[in-house]
């Protein structure tokens, strides 16, 4: 019968009808119970017993646990190793929490971390006014230098100076009588050549050029002069006009004479030709289309001339002088508004990293007082599961003992009346950081808050002190106006 209800037991264990295969009773508690009812299931308890208790063992004058007996202890010493072993590992984990909540280093840390963004915060707003102060003393010089050129050359109106669109347009208008002018001559010089236009573009580029060039000297180093107060500067000025005109006169006959030759019929020598002509009647042309080349050289110098003249102010100097100070003026508005807005973040981030800190101090009280919680928790819980054990053991014993008795014609033995018992219930020791009482911890608390409370107050010092100097030093573009 013995055997036959030990091979129906397995048979339902293994199809799933006989109990559950797990020894622990569902649970949320750190260390589990035992399922006491499972265990006398498992370990046939009730069995073993009947069937040793009718076989007279263990006998009436043992004194030492017989095998299921010892089978219980043995379980019941392998739970509690668990259970010590769980105990261990959770404790250690704490030592570690505790070991990174290190107080004295967390409060140094806070503290130092104060210092820096402060220290940070000063030193860029530093740079920055160093910079804004560079660009103030750079427009005082810029402003006593147009003064003192005012003054000088006797300038009591603002510099006259052209826009932007104005100046393109005046570049478009040069490029426009250069690529007239190139084509009304490679027309013209074409005319006389093989190679027709293609051959007299290219001659008539370079005459083109020199004539651009011509009114270029003409509008920017003559005009310009005339205007001069000093009256040796005018006298340069009309010298350099009468020059360039001059020249283009003269060099303008020549492309007209070179026109000449080429259409001569004898154009290898058209050159040759053009001097001959040039030396025996330098001003008498052979043709209107010459005379033409001629005019339109001159007309294109005089407008190139004139628009050179009308780019900037028509005093020498006094527009580029002017135009530095307004580049000075606005280099220093940018910055100033520009440097400001970065003050502000600078600060408002100095701030931020230390609200991160001070909640960093508070987290910190928190996280300390759970981690001390669970220390004493999880001890509380392993002395009570140390308890559970030492009851379950008892009644799994007193349940084998119990069937034994009730089927022996013999005594028990005398040791069935003894309870077990651990020889050692109280829980490993566990090397831990040292732990702080609850008055410590306010106090280091208190004190970096208190650190960071005046390393905000001091921020915002550093930040009135920099913006007084900032207010002073962009003064200067009230004055300067």
């Amino acid at each position: 019968m013995g055997l036959l209800r030990t091979i129906w037991e397995a048979i339902k264990r293994f199809f799933g009808f006989g109990p559950s295969t797990v020894t622990y009773l569902t649970s949320s508690m750190t260390f589990v119970d035992l399922d006491i009812e499972f265990i006398k299931s498992d370990m046939r308890l009730q069995t073993n017993g009947r069937r040793r208790g009718e076989d007279n063992q263990p006998t009436s004058d043992s004194t030492s646990l017989d095998d299921v007996e010892l089978k219980i202890v043995n379980y019941i010493q392998d739970q509690r190793k668990k259970t010590t072993e769980h105990f261990l590992m959770n404790m250690r984990g704490f030592a570690g929490r505790l070991s990174s909540l290190d107080l004295d280093r967390t409060v140094v840390e806070i503290k130092n971390e104060a210092k820096k963004a402060v220290a940070d915060f000063n030193v860029r707003a530093m740079r920055g006014i160093e910079f804004l102060d560079t660009l103030r003393r750079d427009l005082v010089a810029a402003k006593t230098d147009l003064s003192n050129f005012q003054q000088e050359h006797d300038r009591n109106m603002n510099a006259s100076l052209k826009s932007a669109p104005w100046i393109v347009i005046s570049i478009l208008v040069m490029l426009i009588l250069f690529s007239g002018e190139t084509y009304f001559n490679g027309t013209m010089l074409g005319q006389g050549l093989v190679q027709g236009l293609s051959a007299g573009i290219a001659y008539a580029m370079a005459f083109s050029f020199v004539n651009i060039v011509l009114g270029f000297f003409a509008g920017h180093f003559g005009f310009r002069r005339t205007h001069h107060v000093r009256r040796g500067a005018k006298l340069t000025g009309w010298l350099i006009i009468l020059a360039c005109a001059a020249t283009a006169f003269i060099f303008n006959m020549g492309v007209g004479h070179f026109r000449d030759g080429l259409t001569s019929g004898d154009w290898e020598h058209a050159r040759t030709i053009a001097m001959n002509a040039i030396r025996t009647h330098p001003f008498i042309l052979a043709s209107l289309e010459s005379y033409a080349l001629w005019g339109l050289g001159m007309l294109v110098s005089l407008l190139v001339a004139l628009d050179v003249f009308a780019l900037d102010d028509p005093y020498p100097g006094y527009g580029h002088i002017t135009r530095h100070y307004k580049k000075c003026v606005q280099d220093l508005t940018d910055a100033k508004d520009d440097i400001r807005e970065e003050m502000q973040g600078w600060r408002d981030e100095a701030v931020e990293k230390m609200k991160i800190s001070r909640a960093r101090a508070s987290r910190w009280r928190t996280d300390y007082g759970v981690v001390l919680a669970g220390v004493a928790a999880l001890q509380q819980a392993y002395a009570v599961h140390m308890t559970h054990l030492e009851t379950c053991g008892n009644r799994l014993l007193e349940y084998y003992r119990g069937e034994n008795t009730r089927s022996r014609t013999t005594p028990a033995p005398a040791h069935f009346a003894v309870p077990f018992k651990f020889e050692n219930v109280e829980a490993p020791i566990v090397t831990m950081p040292k732990v702080l009482n609850e008055d410590t911890v306010d106090s280091q608390v208190k004190d970096a808050t208190s650190e960071l409370e005046t390393a905000v107050t001091l921020l915002n010092e550093k930040y009135q002190e920099h913006m007084a100097r900032f207010a002073s030093i962009t003064q200067v573009l009230a004055k300067v106006d």
